[in-house]
């Protein structure tokens, strides 16, 4: 579980501790760290409930010195039973030293959503969609100084970035032509990501890119740096899937071409084989009419 109200007081957090409190699950696993669970372990100092921190992020971040004081926190707290890691590099390292982490790699659904049509004249669309503190690893810059010397009928989509005033004023002389939706909403997230041709998620460092990933489960190619491991994790499944699909139009290959065998291929079979036979035999009742 997440908190996205993390005071101690409000409403989110009360409701969770009364949540806990009636439920008693075997398990608490919280995604990453904050103080306010800091807060709720101690709520449940004397309760047979374990828990659990699940980090998400890998040692190679260029912002990972920003979240070493939150990793510091949990590795010191006795009352974590478990510490799970997405990146097996960071898992590993603390397993050498002896701690209790385990390697817990991310999984996605791999259902292919189909893409929203889209009109001949209609401008290919690109996506730059991040967050404001990924402005820094998702290489934001570069991105648009790489837009800014294509040609041709295209629109950028941004999820918030022209509201900061630099990145604007960059959009600006660079001529970029873009529409900024803001920060959506899930269903309006997801009807943009079904009209785009072209997702730009290049990183200097990545754990895992749910943006990326996002994309991809949708038949949306996404341009992303080598060091994304949802690549290697989602093109394996994708291939898999077009595999498994690709048996199935195998499969019902024969029944399909039952009519075109009977209609194209049996009449010329049977004109072949019986043909001379019937000839034969006319020829026969020629010759015995004929006497």
């Amino acid at each position: 579980l997440t908190l996205a109200d993390t005071n101690p007081d409000g409403p989110e957090t009360k409701f969770l501790l009364w949540h806990l409190q009636e439920t008693q699950p075997a398990l608490v696993l919280f995604g990453g760290w904050d103080p306010v669970y800091k807060f709720i372990l101690d709520s449940f100092a004397h309760r047979p409930m374990k828990f659990g921190v699940y980090w998400t992020s890998s040692g190679g971040q260029t912002d990972i010195s920003q979240e070493m004081p939150k990793l510091a926190e949990v590795v010191q707290q006795p009352a974590i039973a478990y510490q799970l890691f997405c990146s097996e590099g960071v898992a590993k390292g603390f397993q050498a030293a002896r701690l209790d982490a385990y390697y817990l790699p991310l999984t996605l659904p791999t259902e292919s959503l189909g893409l929203a049509e889209r009109a001949a004249d209609s401008p290919f669309t690109i996506s730059l969609f991040c967050s404001p503190p990924e402005y820094k690893r998702k290489n934001i810059f570069n991105s648009l100084l790489a837009l800014a010397g294509l040609s041709g009928n295209f629109r950028l989509l941004l999820n918030g970035l022209s509201q900061d005033y630099s990145y604007r004023v960059m959009l600006a002389k660079l001529k970029l032509p873009y529409h900024d939706l803001g920060w959506m909403s899930r269903d309006e997230d997801e009807r943009q990501l079904l009209g785009l041709d072209l997702g730009l998620q290049l990183s200097f460092a990545e754990s895992f890119n749910y943006v990326a990933a996002d994309h991809f489960l949708r038949g949306v190619p996404v341009l992303v740096s080598p060091m994304v491991p949802v690549v290697g994790f989602l093109s394996a499944e994708l291939r898999n899937e077009r595999l498994m699909k690709a048996e199935e139009k195998a499969h019902r290959l024969p029944a399909l071409l039952t009519v075109p065998m009977i209609l194209f291929i049996l009449p010329p079979l049977f004109i072949v084989l019986m043909g001379p036979a019937i000839l034969g035999m006319i020829d026969g009742l020629g010759g015995v009419i004929g006497r």
